[in-house]
């Protein structure tokens, strides 16, 4: 959201920086911050040698306000990073490439420029591993059919030194809306003020993409369905073997009945059986359920647009699933079993036993 002004030749750019306090004004927004993104930056990894890399610029407090990463990702927590940072004027953060391939560690300078060729000097307080809106691979397909992976380098300087060093420069404006909010609001809000939009990113949108994907519903309802298959065949062979174990038991119940066990005692006996046969197979399936889980993630992070994938795959297990899957599981086990204690009622054990006296 920057307007600009460029000439050929030998003639320079001239950026003109429109009011940046109208952007909290929009509805909704909770915070907004300037980034510089540059993604034809380069950085110097050795005398004279360039490599391209991002550049971002940041106001650390604003950044920290408006972006997060999830724990453990990395070895700090995400707000040491942002802190190293504001402390250290000319400060940058790297990604652990620059670290891994190229041997620079924490207090080396490093020269670094924009797509512009405006060249800074930059220290180095601490190496990331993810950072919000960088990528720190690319996958793309040769012409072969193989994959090729490239790793990206990333740059994160203070925005405010930055614009110290090169002047007015083109930057994003991240917006971060109030939890009730939508991003109609932010539509609405550009309409209304008549902004020219170079690159607009909406998240709810992005997110939408994402779940709405035809092979993520794909694999979502065959899942589904292999369950809905699956339960159904358990609960048909789970009556299929009590009914023909039942009726194959009709003439024992009988002899039991006549030796004087009360119903409550068999009913009791029948109880027992389906403890230790149905219910602790169901605890093991659950088990199995969840260790098969774990070890199936690695291969959806397999199939699915590792290009596009930027944090690692994580198995997110919810409550409210669980509780409509064991919800599903017991309503089955509940319908198995009334319809055996209907048999049971239904035995004329005393029949059964006149038939086996003959």
């Amino acid at each position: 959201m920057m307007s600009s002004s460029s000439s050929s030749g030998n003639m320079e750019k001239t950026y003109i920086e429109p009011d940046f306090g109208k952007y909290s004004k929009i509805a909704g927004a909770s915070s907004i911050t300037k980034v510089i993104y540059d993604a034809k930056a380069s950085a110097a990894v050795g005398v004279k040698q360039y490599q391209p890399c991002t550049l971002m610029a940041i106001h650390t407090r604003e950044f920290g306000e408006i972006t997060a990463l999830p724990a453990g990702l990395q070895e700090k927590a995400y707000r040491e990073y942002l802190n190293a940072l504001a402390v250290e004027p000319r400060g940058i953060l790297v990604s652990e490439q620059f670290k891994n391939s190229y041997g620079f560690k924490v207090g080396d300078t490093m020269d670094y420029k924009d797509a512009d060729g405006n060249t800074v000097t930059g220290k180095i307080v601490e190496f990331v591993k993810y950072w919000p809106g960088y990528n720190p691979q690319t996958i793309s397909m040769k012409s072969d059919g193989t994959a090729e992976m490239t790793e990206n380098l990333l740059v994160i300087a203070n925005i405010s030194y930055l614009q110290q060093k090169f002047g007015v420069t083109p930057y994003e404006v991240w917006v971060d809306l109030e939890d009730n909010a939508n991003s109609d609001g932010v539509y609405q809000w550009i309409a209304d003020n008549d902004v020219h939009v170079k690159k607009f990113v909406d998240k709810q949108v992005e997110l939408k993409k994402v779940t709405e994907d035809p092979l993520l519903q794909g694999t979502n309802g065959v899942l589904t369905m292999g369950f809905i298959v699956t339960i159904i065949l358990c609960a048909v062979g789970y009556l299929i073997y009590w009914i023909m174990s039942i009726r194959s038991r009709e003439m024992l119940f009988g002899v039991l009945r006549a030796c004087g066990m009360h119903k409550g005692e068999l009913f009791h006996l029948l109880i027992n059986e389906q403890i230790f046969s149905g219910l602790l197979s169901i605890l093991a399936g659950i088990g199995i359920g969840h260790l098969t889980s774990s070890m199936f993630v690695p291969i959806l992070q397999t199939a699915y647009a590792a290009a596009n994938q930027v944090l690692p795959m994580k198995l997110i297990t919810d409550k409210g699933d669980l509780i409509r899957l064991y919800g599903v599981v017991g309503a089955v086990m509940a319908l198995c079993l009334f319809i055996l204690i209907m048999i049971v009622f239904k035995l004329n054990v005393t029949k059964a036993l006149k038939l086996g006296e003959e």
